[in-house]
Parts: C-alpha cells; sequence; structure tokens
C-alpha cells in the first residue's frame, strides 16, 4: 500500500533577534545548547548518513506562528531554517499557513487617531514579500488568491491539501480580532463548491486540512481569549463532512498536543493539534507538555466506497537539550499512537495479541515486538492508550509497565 509522510513543526516563535544574538525559537534561552531548531537540524542530518533513516518525510507541514510578535527579523530565521529542514528531510515541499503572530494583529489605539491615516502601517508586508511562502509549491497567482479570499487547494501525488488562513482578518484595527480565527461564510460557500468537484474527481488519496486556529473546542492552559474556537469552525468540520472522505485537520496555536474525532453524524474528521515546537512555555502548559515535532505516516486508502484512512504517528519532545522520543504523559503526544478510520474494535486485538504471546517461546516481548506481531496496536488513539492498561489487565495480560509512560515496557503471557 501507497503512503506519505508528513513532517509537523508548529508554533515555532523565532523572536526578534536580541544584541549580538541571532533569532531563535523563543524558549532557546541557552544559545545553540538550547536551540530545538538548531538540534533537530543536526539530528535529521545524522540519520541521513544512516541506512534505516527515522527523519525523512513527503511534505513538511507548518501550521502557522513562524515567528513571534510579528518579528520580520524572526520571520525571515524561521522560514529560512523550516526551509533548511524540508531539505534535511528530503521532503518536496514545505506548506505553511499564517499564525496570529505572523501578522500585525494587536493595532493600538494610536493607529487609529485622526490625522495619523497616511502613517505606513502594512500588517502583511513582511511574509507576503516571500514569493515562496505559504507553501513552496504555489504559483505566484496562485499565492495570491491565497491572500485574497483565505484559503488554497495544493493537489500533489496521492495527497490533496487544503491550505486555510485562519488569521485573514487579523489586520485590522478591530481591537478584539486577535482573540480567534476564522473564515468567511463567502470563503466557506466557494470551497463547498471547490472541494466538491475536486474530491469526486480523485478518492484514492489522503485529504489534509491545515490551519493555525482550532476549529474545534480546545481548552488548554492558555490565555482565555486563545480558547475560543474559530468563527465558523463548526461549519467547515460539517463542510468536510459531506465530502465523504476522511479529512485529517492539522493545526496548532493551542501548545497542547491532541488527536482527535470531531463531533459528527457519519464522517467527522479527525482533528490533530500540534503542540508548539519553539514557543516559551509556562503557567499549566509548562507542567502538562513539552514542545514536540512530528512525522505521520498516512496509508494511501481508496475511499470510492467509505472513508478509510490509516495514520501512524512518531512524536518526539525537546528536552531542553535535544530531542527524544515521546515516552512519559508529561511529553506529550505519545511516540507511536495513531488512529483509523473506520474505527476497529481493540477488544479482538488483544484476545489476538494473548494468542500470539502463548504461541512464542520467548517469555515476555518488549512493546516493539508486540507492535510488529498484532499492528493494530499501531494505530490507537491517545484518548484509547489511556485505558490500554486496564483493557490488557481484564485479559491477564502481564506487563512491566511504570505509572509514567504511555506504553508498557514488556508485555507476557
Amino acid at each position: 500500500m501507497t503512503s506519505i509522510r508528513l513532517a509537523i513543526a508548529s508554533d515555532l516563535h523565532f523572536a526578534e533577534p536580541s544584541g549580538s544574538n541571532p533569532s531563535r525559537p523563543a524558549t532557546a534561552k541557552a544559545g545553540t545548547a538550547g536551540d530545538p531548531m538548531h538540534a533537530l537540524l543536526e539530528l535529521v542530518k545524522q540519520d541521513a548518513s544512516g541506512t534505516d533513516r527515522q527523519f525523512v518525510a513527503d511534505y513538511l507541514i507548518c501550521p502557522g506562528d513562524v515567528t513571534n510578535q510579528a518579528s520580520a527579523a524572526g520571520f525571515q530565521a524561521g522560514w529560512t531554517q523550516l526551509k533548511s529542514l524540508k531539505d534535511a528531510l528530503s521532503a518536496q515541499h514545505l506548506l505553511a499557513t499564517t499564525g496570529n503572530h505572523e501578522v500585525h494583529s494587536r493595532a493600538s489605539d494610536k493607529d487609529n487617531q485622526i490625522g495619523l491615516s497616511t502613517q505606513s502601517l502594512d500588517p502583511l508586508a513582511v511574509i507576503q514579500q516571500h514569493a515562496d511562502y505559504p507553501c513552496t509549491c504555489l504559483t505566484d497567482e496562485q499565492r495570491w488568491v491565497y491572500w485574497g479570499r483565505g484559503y488554497q487547494i495544493v493537489e500533489q501525488p496521492h495527497v490533496l491539501f487544503l491550505i486555510i488562513n485562519t488569521s485573514h482578518f487579523h489586520p485590522t484595527t478591530r481591537a478584539n480580532e486577535f482573540e480567534r480565527g476564522r473564515i468567511s461564510d463567502i470563503a466557506l460557500q466557494a470551497l463547498k463548491q471547490d472541494l466538491a468537484t475536486r474530491v469526486r474527481t480523485d478518492k484514492a488519496r489522503a485529504f489534509v486540512a491545515v490551519m493555525h486556529h482550532h476549529p474545534i473546542p480546545h481548552q488548554a492552559g492558555t490565555a482565555p481569549e486563545e480558547n475560543i474556537e474559530m468563527q465558523n469552525g463548526s461549519q467547515l468540520i460539517q463542510l468536510l463532512e459531506s465530502t465523504n472522505v476522511a479529512w485529517l485537520v492539522i493545526h496548532g496555536h493551542k501548545h497542547e498536543g491532541r488527536i482527535i474525532s470531531a463531533q459528527g453524524a457519519n464522517n467527522p474528521p479527525m482533528v490533530f493539534a500540534a503542540a508548539s515546537f519553539g514557543a516559551m512555555l509556562d503557567g499549566v502548559l509548562a507542567t502538562q507538555t513539552h514542545q514536540q515535532f512530528y512525522i505521520l505516516e498516512l496509508d494511501i486508502c481508496d475511499q470510492s466506497i467509505e472513508p478509510t484512512a490509516k495514520a501512524h504517528v512518531r512524536a518526539w519532545h525537546w528536552t531542553g537539550t535535544s530531542w527524544d522520543p515521546a515516552r512519559k504523559y508529561t511529553h506529550g503526544l505519545p511516540d507511536g499512537c495513531g488512529y483509523q478510520i473506520p474505527p476497529f474494535n481493540i477488544q479482538p486485538v488483544l484476545d489476538s495479541l494473548v494468542a500470539k504471546l502463548a504461541a512464542e517461546e520467548r517469555p515476555y516481548l518488549n512493546w516493539e515486538e508486540a507492535v510488529e506481531i498484532q499492528p493494530e496496536l499501531g494505530y490507537l488513539l491517545p484518548g484509547k492508550v489511556k485505558f490500554l492498561r486496564e483493557m490488557m489487565a481484564s485479559k491477564s495480560i502481564k506487563t512491566v509497565w511504570d505509572t509514567e509512560f504511555w506504553y508498557p515496557q514488556e508485555v507476557a503471557k
């Protein structure tokens, strides 16, 4: 079966340079040693010299906030580094969408004073001057369509990307516009017709929507206004569901990793909230999660009869000095999780695992070996993984399992 690999780095927050120090992600307070992008590039380059590469992808996805507080120097540095990461991953293209930190979205009262209407104020100048933003695969005409209507469709082999600018209305002087993302009514109408035609022509591919803001409720330890879901988010989810193919929605902004099915009657999209890559976390978030980087492997399924999808997630967390596989609950999304559409029943999977464990000559298997003999275990949503310990106990599967870890270290019959 054909598959594609999507690398995801969201909310890099490259900050304004300080003194002689270059722009780095906001979390990089210790210079190069604490720079997650520098460390990842080095890790990917080392991986490229091996025979069994982990860090390789077909596309690199950035769901917004390349920079921090609309820093021009920060965006230049972050975008350049993302393109270097794309090349290191051997990815074909880099696809991004616009975050609230990319634009001048918090106008001051001074901007509205009488007599200052002629002052220079172009909140999009920094990002629009880059001919390869938001995607390295768009023509100049397609790029300006993205800026004009707030979305663009990118069709590549085996995948259709829908790139939505949920910060489309942020560069205004409306004081509270920054509090949420949105997609306009007129854009939704155009998108409905556009997708109906494109989906109908080819259903044997993956369908991926990328945006910055969350289209469904997502309460996290961020500022209260950042918990508000995007305007028309539920209408967008309903529109994607109506296409009768399985959609993966990727967004950032929340700084907390999550994979969850959206609400829907028949075919709800899967929503992947990417944790922050380089933002400076504080408050509740600092105790709940770390910065993360992901590579998703999506199977290309024939969806001509019903919505069908399978995705396996590799997840790494930033320790402050290195990128390590995410094993503990506090690391964010677990390395080795995933999802499958239609969903499967885990009870028969565990019954099969019991039978296979009984047939093994060895007294136990490590978790990676267990997943190899029972592959469905690599497609469990994080919410389902949290109940795995209890379900295994009910099947009398013996485990060596640290209470802080998502998965057991060993399993036995």
